[in-house]
């Protein structure tokens, strides 16, 4: 019991240390970053391209 309790706190302060994967982490939270910009983007300007196609729909018949 007590063996596994000083593994547990030894693995805790390993895992505190590392920075192993901090560089994915940050790429990971940039790219979700831009995602949410692209579809707020997307959202704000749909309404707008929806009217043009449907002019040009409407001019073609």
């Amino acid at each position: 019991m007590i063996g596994n309790i000083k593994w547990k706190k030894t693995a805790a302060r390993w895992f505190a240390g590392e920075e192993s994967g901090q560089g994915l982490v940050e790429y990971a939270l940039i790219l979700l970053l831009i995602a949410v910009a692209v579809s707020a983007g997307l959202r704000g300007i749909g309404p707008a391209v929806a009217g043009d196609f449907d002019r040009a729909r409407d001019a073609l018949n």
